[in-house]
């Protein structure tokens, strides 16, 4: 697996627990405002969901780590607002999050925001898309933004940020009569479980910079075509794939994480 950062993206690959040995998570927080919530987070966000009550109790069950993901993104969004640090600077700084667990059996993937994850099967003929794209016009999150007293104005919230659930964007956080989930953004992400299969070729997470000039399908034949010409190191793959988006013009924060699996490799 491997990837290629931009300024205000951080990225996460490491092991999740070592009570968990053969469980690794891979994640990216595309910042906006600049890059303080996502470093912030980057560097918080395993220690809050391994720290939950969910994970201390069963850190093998996919729904269990669902859950624990679910409370870990809340967690560290609340430490935020306690921080002196970033409780008045980050009113409209935040960052995407985008975090998959990948297990023997599953891939369970958290995320909020924009930042998005998809899923090749070499027996499925459509990309599998394990994340939600967070857009204030989503009629669900529309809903809760007006629930909230707030408005969509030329697909941002308020006028404002152009995601509808992101970390940190305090400002549209700040209403005492409202649960977290309840915001004009929240934190609380959208998860999804997914059983792993002999036929996985890959997972590739991708900030909306990449997603800018290149639907899904044509991400997963980009990426189909370099393992078909011999190219199975993914950090080429993903310095292949970046270059491809920039000459077709895209100018947003772009960052690939791409994680191969063995019938990508065995081709």
């Amino acid at each position: 697996m491997e990837e290629r950062q931009a300024p205000d993206v951080d990225i996460v690959m490491v092991p999740m627990h070592p009570n968990v040995p053969d469980t690794t998570c891979v994640a990216v927080f595309d910042g906006h405002g600049g890059p303080a919530v996502a470093a912030c987070i980057a560097e918080k966000i395993i220690e809050a969901v391994i720290s939950t009550e969910a994970f201390q109790k069963d850190n093998r069950s996919p729904e269990s780590l669902a859950l624990a993901l679910c409370e870990g993104f809340l967690v560290v969004d609340e430490m935020l607002k306690k921080d002196p640090e970033y409780a008045t600077s980050c009113d409209e700084v935040g960052s995407t999050g985008l975090f998959a667990i990948i297990t023997p059996k599953d891939i369970v993937c958290a995320n909020v925001g924009d930042s998005r994850c998809i899923m090749s099967n070499s027996k499925i003929p459509e990309v599998l898309q394990l994340s939600v794209d967070h857009k204030p016009d989503l009629e669900f999150e529309k809903q809760r933004i007006l629930a909230a007293g707030g408005t969509v104005f030329r697909g941002r919230v308020c006028g404002g940020v152009a995601v509808s659930r992101s970390f940190g964007d305090l400002w549209f956080k700040r209403n005492a009569d409202l649960k977290p989930h309840q915001q004009l953004v929240t934190a609380e992400p959208s998860v999804r479980v997914q059983r792993r299969d002999p036929a996985d070729e890959f997972l590739a997470l991708c900030c909306d910079g990449i997603y800018d000039v290149m639907s899904n399908d044509q991400l997963r034949k980009f990426i189909r075509s370099k393992l078909k010409n011999g190219v199975k190191d993914p950090k080429d793959i993903s310095e292949m794939l970046l270059d491809e988006c920039l000459a077709k013009g895209s100018r947003d924060n772009m960052s690939a994480i791409i994680v191969l699996f063995k019938a990508a490799l065995q081709k």
